[in-house]
């Protein structure tokens, strides 16, 4: 006698983790990396990114221009992060946007870095640099203006969560890895 057929049940399946994830910190608007690839150019290194931005408060957002930009990791970067945040509405920025409450939106960006830009180490006589995504957000809310911000170290992905180096003699990593980056107190 054949065995009865069992009844499979599907089970959706969940989405993949952004790469970096903001959620947990109380923020008005989540930022998180959903994805990140580098191409070497002739005379750069480009990005190819998608970033997602949710609408965390009990309110509409309502004109939200974006900003991204892209630096090389290095002893000065506080001082280039702390001057794009505290400075005027960026060139590059997209938008307005309106994000209702939980609202979510995915902004594809391509950002490049000029080679003489590069902050490079030189690690065993190879050349590697890191890169970090800097993330400004500003909006209306009401009859204010807020803003918001904040940052991602970027690198290749490897056995940690944290990003690793980007060897520049080697082909462009497969797999880039992101964290979200907190300064140092002062």
């Amino acid at each position: 006698m054949p065995e009865p057929k069992r009844a499979v049940s599907a089970r959706p399946r969940r989405p993949a983790p952004p790469l970096a994830q903001s959620h947990g910190i109380a923020e008005p608007v989540a930022i998180d990396i959903v994805s990140a690839r580098i191409v070497f150019l002739a005379g750069a290194v480009a990005f190819d990114l998608e970033v997602e931005l949710i609408n965390a408060q009990a309110r509409a957002v309502e004109g939200l221009r974006p900003a991204l930009t892209l630096i090389s990791a290095s002893p000065d970067q506080d001082k280039w992060r702390a001057a794009f945040h505290a400075g005027p509405p960026a060139q590059n920025q997209s938008g307005p946007l309106d994000l209702a409450v939980g609202a979510r939106v995915r902004l594809p960006a391509r950002r490049t870095i000029r080679r003489d830009q590069l902050y490079v180490v030189e690690h065993g006589g190879r050349p590697m640099f890191v890169a970090m995504l800097l993330c400004d957000l500003r909006w209306r809310g009401g009859l204010s203006l807020h803003r918001f911000g904040a940052d991602f170290l970027l690198g290749a992905a490897g056995r940690s969560a944290r990003p690793g180096p980007i060897w520049l003699d080697r082909p462009a990593p497969p797999a880039l890895a992101a964290i979200r980056y907190v300064p140092p107190l002062s």
